[in-house]
């Protein structure tokens, strides 16, 4: 017999404006990550970051496929992004949580710019991630403990965390 109150279940909502995923009541609402998806989160990555004294984001617009855009690798056969790589680029801003949604993510480098603010907890999701290395950056407040549980992670390098 089941019991009569409502259950939390672990499934997800998807906001479509953004791709946002949420924690909601119990539903069997599957969500699947799209390319278009990984679009979304990118610009919203690109958003936090208004600072680009380098013009880095210029490629990341309309006009060129997201898997071309400078830093951004994707995999041939799901045209998923595996790599986002921003290092030395002298970005300012903060890291956006939509990051969180790129599900197919392998390896995050934002080394040697200037990203403040807290490393969102939205990382940890990324059960796919290798590689994390957030080195020379103003990232602040303690670092998600989620992140560790990503099962496939073989490096997490930060520094310069206050």
């Amino acid at each position: 017999m089941l019991p009569s109150a409502p259950l939390l279940c672990l499934s997800f909502l998807c906001v479509p404006s953004v791709g946002l995923i949420t924690p909601t009541t119990c539903s069997t609402t599957i969500i699947h990550f799209t390319n278009e998806t990984d679009r979304q989160a990118l610009l919203a990555i690109k958003d936090m970051m208004p600072g680009d004294p380098l013009d880095f984001f210029s490629s990341w617009n309309n006009s060129v496929r997201f898997c071309n855009w400078k830093g951004v690798t994707c995999d041939r056969l799901h045209q998923r992004v595996i790599e986002l790589n921003l290092s030395s680029t002298a970005l300012v801003g903060s890291l956006s949580p939509h990051g969180g949604n790129l599900t197919f993510l392998r390896t995050l480098v934002l080394d040697d710019n200037n990203i403040r603010g807290l490393i969102p907890e939205e990382i940890g999701r990324l059960f796919r991630l290798r590689i994390l290395s957030l080195w020379n950056n103003s990232f602040e407040g303690k670092f998600p403990a989620n992140v560790t549980h990503c099962p496939n992670i073989m490096y997490i390098g930060a520094h310069n965390m206050q």
